[in-house]
């Protein structure tokens, strides 16, 4: 019997509890962390835009604080391009480069952090996955590419480097 990947109908904002990024000073993985404690409720959507951000690289101590900011585009849909802006992926919150990132045929396949990157690796490594997501789930979101049938071996390998950083 084949796997099937059920979908949680996670939003993307879900996954930005902690979002790895490249330090703006040293270039080693630095976090990006909510410093004030919240609980999982439902207000924490409507409380998402609202939240602190801290930065933080363990490595040089670098550390800075901002207000989360509505993404990219003024009409966010918590979509999978809206990271990809450019050629390399950006946080939504200090602009930088995401620590997990890799170049993919002309696209940028990237993750938040390790937790959205197994997510996105239990997604791709199914054949059979439901097939009416929300609307604004992750799994909607995705562009077609990381869905082919056809990029599933390579996204796979990617991923797994991904995992060795």
């Amino acid at each position: 019997m084949r796997e099937r990947f059920l979908n949680e109908n996670k939003m993307l904002f879900r996954f930005t509890d902690q979002v790895l990024v490249e330090c703006p000073e040293c270039n080693s993985v630095a976090k990006i962390v909510i410093p004030e404690k919240i609980d999982n409720s439902e207000e924490y959507g409507d409380r998402w835009n609202s939240l602190k951000r801290r930065l933080v690289c363990t490595r040089c101590g670098y550390m800075k604080e901002t207000k989360a900011k509505r993404g990219p585009f003024s009409d966010w849909k918590y979509e999978y391009q809206e990271v990809n802006i450019s050629e390399e992926a950006i946080d939504w919150f200090f602009g930088l480069p995401l620590y997990l990132q890799s170049s993919f045929k002309g696209n940028t396949f990237w993750a938040f952090n390790y937790e959205h990157l197994n997510y996105l690796e239990r997604y791709i490594r199914v054949e059979l996955r439901d097939p009416a997501p929300y609307y604004l789930s992750v799994e909607s979101t995705l562009p077609k590419w990381i869905k082919l049938s056809k990029n599933r071996e390579d996204l796979l390998k990617i991923i797994n480097k991904m995992k060795l950083k």
